[in-house]
């Protein structure tokens, strides 16, 4: 049994993809499989793929016609045989100490289930146009992921356990999906730690999925309700003599006010009435919101 699966979506990624499987290849540990998931390429995906697969036998090779993102990480999950996961996009490139330096800290603290590394951001010839970002230390990370999602979904390394028991990415969402499975996992008891090293470059090209704002606002929303629905309610609990559940209500309304700046429909009153309603029960918190809104967001 390999000791990381590292499950690797491809879809439509030719300029970028030979890169990815490079920093796999390039690992100091070599102890990994690699499940790489063509999601119904149309490019020269399929060639380039091929030709690691020959090159080396801890690729494995899946091609299914086009379903999504979460759909092929899913697919990869099923097949990962692995103790811990790492999920590379095909566009992403994992620094080459990742494995080594993660699964290091997660076999000496066996009390945490996920970690969290630093990371930076690349352009297309993969130069570095960022600081370094991270990594994210938290008392409490459940607090934080309300508030906005807080890892490149490849910065990570995740015990195979936490989707054992949690179920898989939820494919009814649009984007967003690696943030909810992060707030599923910490709403379910695991714990995450952080490691202070930079293993993982996130790449900044024009056809990233995180350019469409309006989707990207609309599943922070679906995230939110989903999370705080009313069957788990019972598992909100006080942080900072704040309730969690109002913390939530407030960051909804923030997104949804996102929803209004952006929006060329009409049909957004109800963001305007959430709003004013976030205003009403929490007024210090709203307005910083909209004040970071105002300067970050609009032109």
């Amino acid at each position: 049994m390999p000791t990381v699966s590292i499950i690797i979506p491809a879809y439509n990624q030719q300029e970028y993809i030979q890169s990815a499987l490079s920093s796999v290849i390039d690992q100091t540990l070599k102890d990994w499989e690699a499940i790489i998931v063509n999601d119904g390429s149309t490019d020269n995906t399929d060639i380039i793929a091929q030709e690691f697969i020959k090159k080396d036998s801890r690729f494995n090779y899946i091609y299914q016609d086009n379903k999504g993102l979460s759909e092929a990480r899913n697919t990869g999950l099923k097949l990962a045989k692995g103790k811990y996961v790492v999920f590379l996009d095909s566009d992403d490139i994992l620094d080459t100490q990742m494995l080594e330096l993660t699964t290091g800290y997660l076999e000496k603290h066996v009390n945490i289930d996920i970690v969290n590394g630093a990371w930076d951001q690349i352009d297309d010839n993969g130069k570095a146009i960022s600081r370094r970002f991270g990594p994210i230390i938290r008392k409490n990370y459940l607090y934080d992921l309300m508030l906005t999602n807080l890892f490149p979904v490849h910065s990570l390394l995740i015990k195979k356990a936490v989707f054992d028991y949690c179920g898989f990415f939820d494919v009814a969402l649009n984007s967003h999906e690696d943030w909810d499975m992060w707030l599923r996992a910490l709403s379910n008891g695991y714990k995450m730690g952080y490691l202070n090293h930079l293993i993982a470059h996130y790449r900044i090209h024009p056809q990233s999925m995180t350019k469409n704002k309006q989707r990207m606002i609309n599943s922070t929303c679906q995230v939110l309700d989903k999370t705080f629905k009313p069957s788990n309610i019972d598992k909100i609990k006080l942080l900072d003599g704040m309730p969690i559940y109002w913390k939530y209500q407030v960051n909804s309304c923030f997104y949804r006010y996102r929803y209004i700046i952006d929006s060329r429909d009409k049909n957004y009153f109800k963001s305007i009435l959430d709003l004013v309603l976030s205003c009403v029960m929490w007024p210090p918190i709203t307005f910083m919101y909209i004040s970071y809104i105002l300067t970050k967001h609009t032109v």
